[in-house]
Formats: C-alpha cells, structure tokens, sequence
C-alpha cells in the first residue's frame, strides 16, 4: 500500500473522529521517524466500527497499533523466532515513547 492509497483508504472510515486520530498517529509516526533519521514502511491497515488498526510484519517481526474511538492507542509487537512479547497504551496526540520508536526501526529504513 503506497502513502496515496492510505489517504484514500482513510477516508472511506465511516467515523470521521476515528480517521482523524488514525491519520494523525499516522503522520506522528512518520514525521517522528524522520526526525530519528528513518523512513518507515507504510503500514497495512484495517478498521471496525469502533478501532482502527495500522499492522507493520517483516519476516519474524510483527508491530500493531490499534486506535480506539476515544483517542486510546494500543501499541503491540511480538518476535515470532523468540515469542518476545511487548505492549503499550498512550493517547494519539502524545508523542512516541522511545520503545515505540525502537519497535518501529525494524519496520524502517535508514533516511
């Protein structure tokens, strides 16, 4: 999926608030990173009626952030090879931890 196609995607959510708080943490994941020296992937992306779902997988690795109608978002990876298991719950207009940062650079290339 190419940056256009998630635009386009985002605006057939039928939530408007929910397509908002997914298209910001999109563009906070985005400017974060290249603030960090990365580009990261575009992510696969899903949504329900009530949560919208940003999905990242490269080989073993696999990173989620699912958005909830209220702003809550819920960041999750695991390692398939090692059974890691990792999560977190922030808000959409805080800024990235620095353990979601460091999930993120394996779904990312150098700048």
């Amino acid at each position: 999926m190419n940056e256009e196609k998630l635009e386009e995607y985002l605006e057939t959510v039928i939530n408007n608030s929910l397509a908002d708080y997914a298209y910001e943490l999109y563009l906070n994941i985005k400017s974060t990173m290249r603030k960090n020296g990365f580009i990261v992937d575009i992510p696969d992306a899903c949504f329900s009626y009530d949560s919208f779902m940003y999905c990242f997988d490269r080989g073993q690795h696999y990173f989620e952030c699912e958005i909830f109608i209220n702003g809550v978002v819920e960041f999750f990876y695991k390692n398939r090879a090692t059974s890691e298991l990792w999560g977190e719950d922030s808000w959409v207009e805080n800024k990235l931890s620095k353990d979601v940062i460091e999930k993120l650079k394996i779904f990312s290339v150098s700048a």
